[in-house]
């Protein structure tokens, strides 16, 4: 028997080129564009800068609960410690002091007149001065005149000295009073009505 051969059908020009165009177009649909790669890269990177941000906040508010808040600055307090360890008056703003030191032994108060930092004594020309005092309990004022005292040791005089006494029999009994001073010249200065308590002063 013959075996009849058939020529082998060949495909159109136009079904070659559909065929073609299919393979082309799947292997587009399974490739990414240029366009697409780059969105996706830009939105991971904006993902890694959001999340950087965030952990960067995290550790700066962490840091600011950390730090404690530093105290309120001290403001030093200046103190004035009298010499005699008596009871420092104020005479002005701090111009000058008077220091006054009960001997309740001898019903005596004696004062120093002193600078405004209670360091150095002051010699002023008054050979007395007057303190009306008030004693608690006591119905009437009290007059103490304090009188120049001369002292040969530092050189002072009566007329030239920083250093006053005044004595009374209730300053034996009474540790305490109101006083005011009526009136006192320092170096052409004058202080009047000065007023204070004894022994908690005036400052």
């Amino acid at each position: 028997m013959h075996r009849l051969l058939f020529p082998a059908q060949s495909q159109s020009p136009q079904r070659r080129h559909r065929s073609r165009f299919s393979g082309e177009l799947q292997g587009l649909c399974w490739r990414k564009s240029p366009v697409e790669f780059s969105l996706k890269r830009l939105m991971r990177t904006q993902g890694l800068i959001r999340l950087s941000l965030a952990v960067w906040m995290g550790m700066v508010a962490g840091c600011q609960e950390k730090q404690a808040t530093p105290p309120p600055p001290t403001v030093a307090h200046h103190e004035h410690r009298p010499p005699h360890g008596g009871t420092a008056i104020e005479l002005g703003s701090e111009e000058y002091h008077l220091e006054l030191v009960r001997d309740g032994s001898l019903g005596r108060l004696t004062a120093y007149i002193m600078d405004g930092e209670l360091e150095n004594f002051i010699r002023i020309g008054a050979e007395s001065w007057t303190v009306t005092a008030t004693v608690p309990g006591q119905g009437n004022p009290e007059s103490l005149v304090f009188r120049a005292v001369a002292n040969s040791a530092t050189g002072e005089k009566v007329g030239d000295t920083s250093q006053f006494e005044a004595t009374s029999d209730w300053i034996k009994a009474h540790e305490a009073f109101d006083g005011v001073l009526q009136a006192i010249e320092i170096r052409s200065k004058g202080y009047r009505d000065v007023k204070f308590s004894f022994p908690k002063g005036n400052e």
